[in-house]
């Protein structure tokens, strides 16, 4: 008897050993429901696990042991506390001693209606992101990371989507990468923030305010691919911006996010022809936005009104969407398409200047012929083989 009781004392510390600790982490809801937070929210930090869900199909990231759907707490840039959606991919194996790191992934451009974000529908629905994207995970998961990705505040859940606002960015990519050390306690505290385009805009932001937002957590460094860092000259050169296509999108969905977040008049700024596609903003996803039917008909110029006062818009991009001159004090890897008709390289350029003399060591791939999908498929095992090197 007291050896049977013995065998089982020991075969029940095994199990306690094995098994992932998310007692405490919710079942959630199966379908739209998932995203429909309880009120009032569970938990009283931001980065508190809400619920999560198993889900069945990985999604062609096949290195993925387990890939789980999460809801998790957060706050918006006002200071309420709201709940952001994401998804968690485990890999394969052992966990190190320390727990596997995390590389807090920030996605591209999706748009800001709910069905466009990526745990919804996953990878874009663009067929550059999904090439690129899942081999992507797939190596960083080879590598021994878990792989966070945010869907971003208000995408996917109640309200309305932040489009690059800096700080509500930062605070959903940090906050997804602490929820996942309670949904699965083989997590560990160590993070590469790394993102895409707008995610990449988001990492560089999450990088800036990790230090004070996610104290616990140990940043070992940033990847970017092709970021947007600074917008207000855009804004600024306005007028010169005469040829129709994706910028009139881009300006759409962030006057959106303005009147969300701080409560500008879109229609002191914007003309009939704007004002008329603008509730496309809210039931289309980027690629929908930027057809002939849409935003991609129209110019930025012909979108902004001749006789209105933008210096207050320049003000609340230069605070809320412009990287600042910060030092990160960590290494960067940023990664740009010299035939990127979407966001500039010479924007790239020219951070990457400003980050230098501010002190930050930046390791700077200026990809020739690649455009802005193709810099993560020409540079992926480059961002693989450096997140390998991080965990040295």
């Amino acid at each position: 008897m007291r050896i049977a009781m013995v065998l089982l004392a020991a075969l029940a510390a095994a199990l306690a050993i094995a098994a992932p600790a998310m007692a405490d982490v919710e079942r959630g809801p199966k379908g739209d429901p998932f995203y429909e937070p309880p009120s009032p929210l569970p938990g009283k930090r931001h980065g508190a696990a809400i619920w999560v869900r198993k889900l069945s199909d990985r999604r062609g990231v096949e290195s993925a042991a387990k890939t789980m759907l999460v809801l998790y707490r957060s706050k918006t840039v006002n200071g309420d506390a709201t709940a952001v959606s994401g998804t968690l991919m485990l890999p394969k194996g052992e966990p190190p001693k320390r727990g596997w790191p995390v590389v807090a992934w920030a996605h591209g451009t999706a748009g800001i209606a709910d069905k466009c974000a990526p745990s919804r529908f996953p990878v874009n629905g663009s067929e550059y992101a999904k090439s690129a994207y899942v081999p992507l995970f797939n190596g960083y998961l080879k590598a021994g990371y878990a792989v966070a990705q945010s869907d971003y505040e208000g995408l996917g859940t109640p309200g309305v989507h932040p489009f690059l606002i800096g700080r509500a960015a930062a605070r959903g990519v940090l906050d997804i990468s602490r929820a996942a050390r309670q949904i699965d306690d083989r997590v560990g505290r160590r993070v590469l923030i790394a993102g895409h385009s707008q995610g990449g805009h988001a990492a560089l932001w999450a990088t800036a305010e990790a230090g004070t937002w996610t104290p616990d957590l140990r940043i070992l460094g940033t990847q970017t691919f092709a970021p947007i860092a600074v917008v207000s000259p855009l804004v600024a050169a306005r007028e010169a911006l005469t040829t129709p296509g994706g910028l009139s999108a881009y300006a759409g969905l962030v006057f959106r996010a303005f009147e969300s977040a701080f409560g500008v008049e879109v229609e002191d700024y914007t003309t009939d022809a704007g004002l008329e596609l603008y509730p496309q903003t809210l039931t289309k996803c980027i690629s929908e936005l930027f057809a002939e039917d849409s935003f991609g008909s129209i110019s930025v110029a012909d979108l902004a009104r001749d006789d209105a006062d933008f210096d207050p818009i320049l003000e609340l991009m230069r605070r809320e969407v412009d990287l600042g001159d910060y030092g990160f004090g960590r290494r960067l890897l940023l990664m740009h398409g010299t035939e990127d008709g979407t966001i500039p390289v010479a924007l790239s350029d020219t951070l990457v200047d400003d980050l230098r003399a501010a002190g930050t060591k930046v390791a700077y791939e200026r990809v020739e012929d690649a455009d802005h999908g193709s810099i993560v498929v020409e540079r992926r095992k480059v961002a693989v083989a450096d997140a390998r090197k991080r965990l040295r």
